[in-house]
């Protein structure tokens, strides 16, 4: 076992002190190398903050200068048995922080992250992305975009009870855009563990702004994004707005190719006649045209992309349908296995994306 002791600087920096965080760094990257070439010797770096009450950092000025940069000192008292508990028990390699409150070591350099966010919207294509607000380390990808039912008619036309409500399709492909985002060269190739938290409802017809994060980590060849869609609403009589989570999930992009279409591009549904511009029935569940999902009207055999999640028609107080796009009760391939509450979806394990159905122009 390899145990270096360093400074939690060593990946966060800190003014005037570039030589030592360097030099912190440097002891972890030939810590960690050990991996490859002595994979059977364990090696920790322990990063820990400045201690209280000994060492140098505990004397003069110090202790006033870490507290009004809002930064914990640590007491030997709670330091030293985590440390000890961290080499007994602990089996994770690596780095381990040890402290409190981080404080400006927490913040943003950039706000943007160094991001070009006007040249990185420019790639937004799809109907969900607006504002790319920056790429923080803590904070990821964020975008925020301003949804109105009276100028998106997925909007207008997906009602409950009147109000019109996000559709759950929408927010996985906003998830799928977010994620391919700031990469270039890359392509979704499923959305997977989607949860439908909490209804996204538009109350009176009035705009929201809504936030969409991701944070991406590398799995094998390919990369995983965890994306979140969140929300603020001031309530009245509330002094701080309500944050709520609305949806969750997560998205695993590749460079491999795609695989060949599974249908030919002339069996894909293509727009109906006579749906463009009509209203949306009346009822407890309303679903017009540009609120329904792919095939949400087509038969089994009708050529619409397999691999789709599809929500239940409310056909009467009890009635709970799944569709599929395979032969109904066969349980093929491309069916979707989804959770519900009620008559609502709750999560969507996985859905895969193929390029003929993503590629074409919405009905």
């Amino acid at each position: 076992m390899v145990v270096p002791g360093a400074d939690l600087v060593d990946d966060r920096g800190n003014g005037g002190q570039t030589d030592y965080s360097a030099a912190n760094d440097l002891l972890c990257k030939s810590t960690s190398a050990l991996r490859r070439t002595r994979p059977a010797t364990r090696g920790i770096v322990v990063d820990w903050t400045a201690w209280a009450g000994i060492g140098m950092a505990s004397r003069g000025s110090i202790p006033k200068m870490m507290e009004l940069a809002g930064i914990d000192m640590l007491p030997p008292e709670v330091g030293v048995p985590t440390i000890r508990r961290e080499l007994v028990a602990g089996g994770a390699r690596g780095e381990v922080v040890v402290g409190g409150r981080l404080g400006m070591l927490g913040d943003e350099w950039d706000l943007a992250g160094g991001l070009d966010a006007e040249a990185v919207a420019a790639r937004a294509t799809g109907p969900i992305l607006g504002r790319v607000v920056g790429m923080g380390i803590h904070g990821g990808l964020v975008v925020e975009t301003t949804l109105d039912p009276a100028a998106q008619p997925f909007l207008d036309h997906h009602r409950i009870d009147g109000t019109a409500v996000l559709p759950g399709v929408m927010g996985i492909e906003g998830f799928a855009e977010l994620a391919s985002l700031p990469l270039p060269g890359w392509r979704v190739a499923a959305v997977q563990d989607v949860r439908f938290l909490a209804p996204v409802k538009f109350y009176r017809d009035e705009p929201r702004t809504l936030t969409l994060s991701a944070w991406f980590a590398p799995d094998g060849d390919e990369l995983v994004a965890e994306c979140r869609l969140t929300s603020l609403r001031q309530l009245v009589n509330q002094p701080e707005p309500q944050a709520t989570t609305h949806f969750t999930g997560r998205v695993r992009l590749t460079r491999a190719a795609a695989e060949p279409d599974l249908l030919p591009r002339s069996r894909l549904p293509g727009p109906r006649a006579g749906l463009a511009g009509r209203r949306p029935h009346r009822g407890r569940a309303q679903r017009g045209p540009a609120a329904r999902p792919l095939a949400g009207r087509h038969g089994p055999d009708s050529g619409a992309a397999p691999d789709r999640a599809v929500l239940p028609d409310r056909r009467g107080p009890g009635a709970r349908r799944q569709r599929s796009h395979g032969p109904a009760g066969a349980g093929g391939q491309g069916a979707v296995p989804v959770a519900r509450r009620g008559h609502i979806a709750a999560r969507v394990e996985r859905e895969r994306f193929h390029p003929a159905v993503r590629d074409r122009p919405a009905c």
